[in-house]
């Protein structure tokens, strides 16, 4: 009984939030009607509505469709070929006895 007191306090919350925001009236009467589902309504609601601002016009990606993903796939054959010479070097380096590999000489 108490949890559905609190899911229901909960609700009116939300309710009196959702009826001050900018949202259309067929919008708020859905996610309303959502709030009055007892427990459940609440946590639906919070997958429902989205109350995250848009980002900075600076900060968007203005280039086409997948084109921070195409440079990323691009610079992976950059990076393998860098920790193949690493690893080169490190054998190269146990090899030779080199101070700092771990090997008394």
């Amino acid at each position: 009984m108490a949890v559905i007191a609190v899911s229901e306090a909960v609700s009116c919350f939300l309710g009196y939030r959702l009826l001050k925001c900018d949202k259309s009236i067929l919008e708020k009467t859905a996610l309303v009607v959502v709030l009055l589902v007892p427990i459940f309504g609440p946590i639906f609601y919070l997958f429902l509505v989205e109350e995250v601002p848009p980002q900075n016009p600076f900060l968007r990606n203005h280039g086409p469709r997948g084109s921070y993903t195409d440079r990323m796939i691009s610079m992976r054959a950059d990076k393998e070929a860098a920790d193949k010479r690493r690893s080169e070097m490190a054998a190269d380096g146990e090899a030779s006895g080199l101070p700092g590999d771990g090997k008394q000489g």
